[in-house]
């Protein structure tokens, strides 16, 4: 083990003293490895799988957190850029769920300067047969989107993602993971060269051939792939209207052309790349079942999550709600969800967030809000694989003014719904003590705000027993009983099975 982490360290050395007079996005070493090299030479030997059905791979996503608990990503982000790099690998056939989200306190894992500190966090924090992906604040520089730490065969042993090069409008983890299953950049052996554009490239970069604009000679030269495109362009770079760099460049026989900027394993801006070759694509395959069959288990299903399932509970639609330090959100849990995503707004549109806040469970506190406000909000779930945008449908809620208390009603002794879980056909029962005579109102409502009974009447101090005759049948679900009187408001929860 020392004398592996030994390696990677002359490995990751040698690199960056190549590239540090040169801006860089991607700090994964460059070359090609020795399994693509022998796939590249001989890819008769390898099958074909055109008619590959495709395998979700898992993914353990690791948070880094700093002392004051900031988190590298949001939730929020993460999830958006796993839709993405989903939607990016969709023609490979290749998948990918998130196995678990784990959280590290490390101040010296989020904001990282040596690459020793990221063999320690991934040799240390790393969990079998999974594709491990930590994000980090800072990934040894600044500017740096990410980078796969490979071993002395240029095998991935994990990747590491910055937050700040996480969303939904990149390619970032799609091109770390093409790197993972054995992909180079398309410019490769250009990594931490100066070149004066203007001027025909040499024949070789770095002991690597430089591809012809032509491809005469592209099986041996570049990335070795003959279906993407002469690329020598090693900094981030903008593509005209037609997807092509705006930079010409002149290959070693002095033609001009320019970079394809549609490819992932580019260096492409934002926007530009989207898409992996045919070559590529079989050439990740064949990685997979050849160089990873550890990550392809027994197959596991996923459902996307539809928006009618999404049951709001509290507050529900159009509530009045006393003001209290942290107020409780509550909502159904959804068979298979892997976490929630709460979101409050001051407008309709969401368009400015109050609070956007993740949760395992379904239900949360949160402080913060003010009285004397209408809020909205919603419930973002999602699963280990459908990770795309999904909203229950808003709710909005007021909050009454600070010196308004509302309290159980004092005269109130015993509450309580019988039987709570409600068998499925069943009518439920109420069980009241009351100390005063009073005039009393009784609710019952659904998720989404539906009053289903409504009644007024007058109960004498001792026991009540109440049977609800409510004439629609309930559905399994979540239902909000209340009872008022001048003096307050009581309210329980009734979970219908």
């Amino acid at each position: 083990m020392k004398r592996a982490l030994i390696l990677l360290l002359i490995i990751y050395t040698s690199f960056l003293s190549s590239v540090e007079a040169q801006e860089q996005w991607c700090l994964t070493p460059s070359g090609i490895s020795p399994w693509l090299k022998a796939y590249q030479a001989n890819p008769q030997d390898h099958p074909t799988l055109r008619s590959y059905s495709g395998w979700d791979l898992p993914v353990v996503v690791h948070i880094t957190e700093d002392q004051n608990r900031n988190q590298a990503v949001s939730i929020n982000d993460l999830t958006n850029a796993f839709c993405k790099l989903n939607q990016d690998f969709a023609p490979t056939g290749i998948q990918f769920y998130i196995k678990s989200i784990e959280y590290l306190v490390r101040p010296d894992y989020y904001e990282h300067r040596q690459i020793q500190t990221a063999v320690s966090m991934i040799a240390n924090h790393s969990q079998a047969n999974a594709i491990n992906v930590f994000f980090v604040k800072t990934a040894v520089e600044e500017g740096i989107c990410g980078y796969n730490l490979v071993d002395q065969d240029r095998k991935s042993l994990g990747m590491t993602l910055a937050g700040s090069c996480t969303n939904s409008f990149n390619s970032n983890w799609a091109h770390e993971m093409g790197h993972y299953f054995s992909l180079p950049h398309t410019f490769n052996g250009w990594e931490g060269i100066i070149h004066d554009y203007r001027t025909p490239a040499p024949e070789l970069v770095n002991n690597v051939p430089v591809e012809r604009s032509d491809g005469s000679n592209c099986d041996a030269a570049g990335d070795g792939f003959c279906d993407t495109p002469a690329d020598y362009l090693n900094g981030r770079w903008f593509c005209a209207e037609d997807g092509a760099s705006s930079f010409l460049q002149m290959d070693p026989t002095g033609a001009s052309f320019r970079s394809d900027g549609s490819m992932i394993m580019s260096y492409a801006q934002d926007g530009c790349s989207h898409k992996f070759s045919p070559k590529q694509i079989s050439a990740m395959q064949n990685y997979l079942v050849s160089e990873r069959v550890n990550l392809m288990g027994e197959p596991i299903t996923f459902s996307a999550i539809r928006p009618n399932q999404i049951r709001l509970v509290y507050p529900a639609m159009a509530e009045q709600v006393g003001y209290t330090e942290r107020l409780r959100f509550e909502w159904e849990r959804i068979d298979g969800a892997l976490g929630y995503i709460l979101e409050v707004s001051l407008l309709p549109t969401f368009a400015v967030m109050e609070q956007q806040l993740f949760t395992f469970t379904a239900n949360l506190s949160v402080d913060g809000l003010r009285p004397n406000r209408t809020y909205y909000w919603r419930i973002r779930p999602f699963n280990g694989k459908y990770t795309c945008p999904v909203y229950s449908i808003e709710q909005s809620f007021s909050i009454l003014g600070q010196t308004t208390n509302i309290q159980e009603p004092k005269n109130l002794a015993v509450l309580r719904v019988l039987p709570n879980p409600l068998p499925l056909g069943m009518q439920p029962a109420i069980e009241m003590v009351t100390i005063t005579k009073d005039n009393w109102f009784l609710t019952l409502r659904n998720a989404a705000g539906q009053y289903l009974y409504q009644q007024s009447l007058t109960l004498m101090p001792g026991q009540h027993d109440l049977l609800l005759d409510i004439n629609s049948k309930l559905t399994p679900g979540i239902y909000i009983l209340q009872v008022k009187n001048r003096k307050g408001v009581a309210t329980r929860k009734l979970v219908v099975q």
